[in-house]
């Protein structure tokens, strides 16, 4: 309309100081580049009560007393706790407790590509845009950014506060929870989903039951809402975080999850189903299955179905291994350059000795922290898988069973020929028919295993620099513990198995390897 002025459609940062957006929601691509929160696009109501007492109330004058009453926002390279200040607005006390958490757990590098994409970190994105229906979501953000703040500067009053913090959070989640109807509310899962962060960096003290019963709470409300709950971006990528974590839980108790069910695949938006973070997640949900099927196979009493039984996992695991093979192929293709390469490590470990030098003399450099993760949770998942191979294969060729049932076993469920080809593991004949008198499976050669956890070993130094954030740590957890199983199940790797269990007592300038990472039954 002539003589209107036009209304801004620029995110209130960008509006605020005069600067091009970029329109992108919920974070415009400006801000993030520019390593600055996107305060969004919602437009606060402004009440200007022009009275008879006051006649000359004017809007410019009430948003400069605004203004005046406002505390200026910390800053994420100064947490110091007299900075910490409450705004009368939740939205406002959010955005300045954010700023301050992900100034410690993103990298000072990569930051916007963590965010803008699918990553271990794209949740983060959504907590400024929650609603303000509770403070549960506000609490639980609190005592996790209080504990990042404690945990750098080793301060124990603030570390007090957190913890005073997370006790007020869990209280007002179980009021969330009991509640039929705030259940339901993205904030709910948001505070299960900051709690569990929180649980990563107490310690090993606890041995990881807080940690493990805020996955096993954020599952089980993942299964009250049900797959609707991908339809709504900030849902999405709330359930991004919570599977990841349920399906790392489902691994290290080797049992299945629901999550492999059909139903809750393939969840991501169509202009994010091709992310490799996602596909990556879509495929490993089968292996916590696989691990339980090698169990229950080892521990059964070996009868005329072992062999059939053992020999269809097998094939399983075979094709969960081709799977991961072309996602990583399709990886490693669509980034222009080195992927990782190595350098001489900076850092000694305890393990290290005069005698018989360091154990891992040289480190891995990576791309990015984003390719860093996606490759050590490639790595871990392969390690896991060929460990299981390796713990069937002797029970499948031991097996006994009748002629009969090996060849509708071998008929049924023997790999194509693309399969059969792989590496140089599957050994067979052209000329013979499979049956039960020859057909021996092989296993993975161990020093395939042993290879890829020393990749995870190697990738520690990179993760654990300062310029990697918190993040960089936790990325590890995991892997180092799987790498400990395979360092555990073959002989003569007593030095690795050491160097693991010494990583906490590390020690160099620029690094943070006596954060207090949690152990989760063995884990560090």
């Amino acid at each position: 309309m002539v003589g209107v002025a036009a209304k801004s459609r620029s995110c209130d940062r960008c509006r605020s100081q005069k600067v091009r957006c970029g329109l992108q929601r919920p974070f415009c691509d400006r801000c993030l580049k520019a390593k600055s929160v996107c305060t969004g696009y919602e437009r606060g109501l402004v009440f200007v009560n022009r009275s008879l007492a006051n006649p000359s109330q004017s809007t410019v004058s009430v948003l400069s007393q605004l203004r005046q009453k406002q505390d200026p926002k910390i800053s994420s390279g100064d947490t110091s706790i007299a900075q910490i200040h409450v705004f009368h607005s939740p939205s406002a006390e959010r955005l300045q407790i954010f700023n301050a958490f992900t100034g410690l757990y993103l990298p000072q590098a990569g930051a916007h590509q963590l965010l803008s994409g699918s990553s271990a970190a794209s949740w983060i994105q959504c907590l400024l845009n929650l609603s303000d229906r509770t403070d549960t979501a506000t609490t639980s953000l609190t005592a996790m950014c209080l504990s990042h703040i404690a945990l750098l500067n080793k301060n124990d009053i603030l570390h007090r506060e957190s913890t005073e913090m997370y006790n007020s959070a869990l209280r007002e989640l179980r009021l969330e929870i009991a509640n039929p109807i705030a259940r339901f509310r993205e904030e709910t899962l948001a505070a299960i989903v900051m709690l569990t962060t929180y649980e990563i960096f107490s310690g090993p003290g606890q041995v990881g039951s807080g940690w493990a019963s805020h996955v096993l709470g954020s599952s089980q409300l993942l299964q009250l809402w049900g797959p609707s709950i991908g339809k709504s971006p900030i849902s999405y990528h709330l359930f991004q975080r919570a599977r990841t974590s349920c399906v790392f839980d489902a691994l290290r108790r080797r049992q299945s999850t629901f999550l492999a069910d059909p139903e809750w695949r393939n969840l991501a938006p169509k202009q994010a189903s091709s992310d490799p973070y996602n596909k990556f997640w879509d495929l490993i949900v089968d292996l916590p299955s696989i691990l339980e099927l090698a169990d229950q196979l080892s521990n059964e009493i070996p009868c005329k179905t072992t062999r059939p039984g053992g020999l269809r996992l097998y094939d399983s695991c075979w094709s969960l291994n081709n799977k991961l093979q072309d996602w990583h192929h399709k990886l490693i293709s669509e980034i222009p350059g080195l992927v990782y390469w190595p350098v001489p490590s900076a850092v000694s470990n305890p393990a290290d000795s005069i005698a018989y030098g360091r154990v891992f003399p040289l480190s891995l450099q990576f791309e990015s922290l984003h390719v860093a993760q996606l490759l050590l949770s490639y790595w871990t998942a392969l390690l896991l898988l060929y460990n299981s191979m390796y713990q069937i294969c002797p029970i499948i060729n031991n097996a006994r069973s009748s002629r009969r049932a090996n060849e509708i076993a071998i008929e049924s469920h023997k790999m194509d020929k693309t399969n059969r080809t792989l590496n140089s593991w599957y050994i067979e004949s052209n000329n013979t028919p499979l049956t039960a008198e020859w057909y021996a499976v092989p296993p993975p050669p161990v020093e395939e295993m042993v290879r890829l956890a020393k990749y995870i070993c190697q990738s520690t130094e990179y993760c654990y620099g300062v310029d990697k954030g918190t993040l960089g740590p936790q990325l590890t957890v995991f892997s180092i513990w799987a790498a400990k199983q395979a360092f555990l199940s073959q002989p003569g790797y007593e030095r690795e198995l050491a160097w693991c269990s010494e990583i906490k007592n590390m020690r160099a300038a620029h690094y943070q390897f006596d954060i207090p990472i949690i152990e989760i039954a063995g884990i560090r």
